[in-house]
């Protein structure tokens, strides 16, 4: 196995090698130094998902157990058991509708198999991501309709025999990251979804049905930063440790075919991965230049990060090409730098309100309502929410126990069919408090969640209704 899979590296390695000698060669060409720092931004951005995925998997995986969130050995599943497990940044909202799982793969040795159960009554799906944090494969529900199976993650070159039920999977990665989501449906129902990720397992090929072996004593690397968020890491870089990091990462790295235009820019300012990288063989005027990339480049991340996608009425959510990003090379690193796997979006679609029609922040002190017209409820093949969050991304405590409205809340109808939920601080009255959504005193955002999106929703022919504040009746301020 092992002399496989070296041949598998070096296969890829060859296919980075082949597409790097398509690029014309170039010595240092005479720029000024805008364009040296131009080119450097782009190169930066280009190579973030490398250095940010390397030092991820390495600071991840650097231990022998599972253990706090985010922290479990390569090949191994680390499970929320329900939402409290799941830590969240700062102004971060909580997904109430799903539990996530993590994982590395080690592709590189042998071949890795990925089993999933027969779900047919809940939702849930696993990305794939490979080393330029892109999605290349997902399964669940929409994509094997409940059906269990078994998939092997095959390296580069590896030519042996798969047992007769495992499905073949080229990997494009020696290291693969994987993102799970298994439907929820509140804290009761996390022990009914956690017999659905029980069922998510990952077999090296060598002990498919064979017993495992004891583990033998495993010695982290104290050279591993375990405690600095990976995003700080890279951005306390020098300039000269980051493309050497880079370019000693992607020597074994797929490349896209589309990257020759950026690899050919790289060359004019003498970044070539062709060739060791020595940053103080660069010209005197570049290494000077390249010096201010890392400012410019994280000022990019960060604006990038926090751009919105207008879904119209009010919404904004993700770009819909989220895990696919092609030569988008500053929305990839912006994507990444989150520390949070995309959510595909034929999987899932986030959509957050926190304005009005008027643009004016949603408060707690006035009252509004969302009108879903007849047959017009969100677009979901498998369940959908409407989420309080606070001003600081919490869900509020709150007299009915309610922070969500979803595909199993009996709505009350009006007579023409349609469904309006009230949203604010204070009861709408005991003939609507089924369709009541309790809001804070303060600032407060909306998050609609469609899991398995139909068609409408996708092509942005459904949109969520406007949130309409109620001009008339109580308010604290009125």
């Amino acid at each position: 196995m092992i002399r496989k899979a070296r041949s598998g590296q070096q296969l890829v390695a060859g296919l980075a090698v082949a597409l790097l000698g398509l690029v014309p060669q170039f010595a240092q060409a005479q720029l000024n130094e805008q364009e040296i720092r131009e080119i450097g931004t782009e190169a930066y951005l280009y190579f973030y998902p490398l250095v940010h995925g390397d030092l991820a998997r390495r600071q991840a995986t650097n231990v022998d157990t599972v253990d706090k969130p985010g922290f479990f050995p390569a090949n191994t599943f680390q499970h929320a058991a329900c939402f409290q497990d799941v830590p969240l940044k700062d102004g971060e909202r909580p997904n109430l509708d799903a539990l996530p799982s993590s994982a590395w793969l080690n592709v590189s040795r042998e071949p890795i198999i990925v089993s999933v159960p027969q779900s047919a009554d809940r939702y849930y799906f696993l990305s794939f991501f490979n080393h330029w944090s892109e999605i290349f494969l997902s399964l669940g529900s929409r994509t094997l309709g409940g059906r269990p199976g078994h998939f092997a993650l095959v390296p580069a070159g590896w030519k042996g025999a798969l047992p007769k039920d495992v499905e073949r999977i080229d990997s494009p990665s020696m290291h693969v990251r994987v993102a799970a989501y298994t439907q929820a449906k509140g804290e009761k129902d996390c022990a009914a979804a956690n017999a659905v990720q029980a069922g998510y397992r990952i077999t090296p090929l060598s002990l498919w049905n064979k017993q495992p072996p004891k583990p033998g004593k495993f010695k982290p690397d104290p050279a591993i930063d375990m405690t600095t968020p990976v995003a700080d890491q890279i951005a306390a870089m020098p300039v000269a440790d980051y493309f050497r990091v880079a370019l000693d990462t992607i020597k074994f790295k797929a490349l896209n075919l589309t990257d020759s235009t950026m690899l050919m820019r790289m060359k004019k300012i003498g970044i070539d991965p062709t060739v060791r990288f020595d940053f103080q063989k660069l010209d005197a005027g570049v290494r000077v230049a390249l010096l201010e990339v890392p400012s410019i480049a994280t000022r990019q991340i960060q604006w990038q990060r926090n751009v919105p996608v207008q879904a119209g009425r009010g919404w904004v959510m993700p770009a819909v090409t989220q895990g696919v990003y092609g030569n988008a090379y500053l929305k990839r690193a912006g994507a990444t730098a989150g520390d949070n796997a995309a959510t595909p979006f034929v999987e899932a679609i986030y959509l957050t309100a926190s304005l009005d029609t008027e643009g004016l922040a949603l408060k707690g002190d006035k009252k509004y309502t969302m009108r879903f017209k007849k047959g017009e409820l969100p677009p979901a093949s498998a369940y959908w929410s409407l989420t309080m969050h606070d001003e600081t991304g919490k869900v509020i405590s709150n007299s009915i126990n309610r922070t969500n409205i979803n595909a199993e809340t009996p709505l009350k109808l009006e007579t023409d069919g349609s469904a309006i939920v009230h949203i604010q601080s204070f009861s709408p009255g005991a003939a609507w408090e089924g369709n009541w959504l309790p809001a804070p005193k303060g600032a407060f955002a909306l998050v609609l969640r469609i899991f398995g999106p139909q068609p409408e929703a996708l092509e942005g022919v459904w949109t969520p209704p406007s949130v309409e504040r109620v001009k008339s009746g109580f308010s604290f301020s009125d």
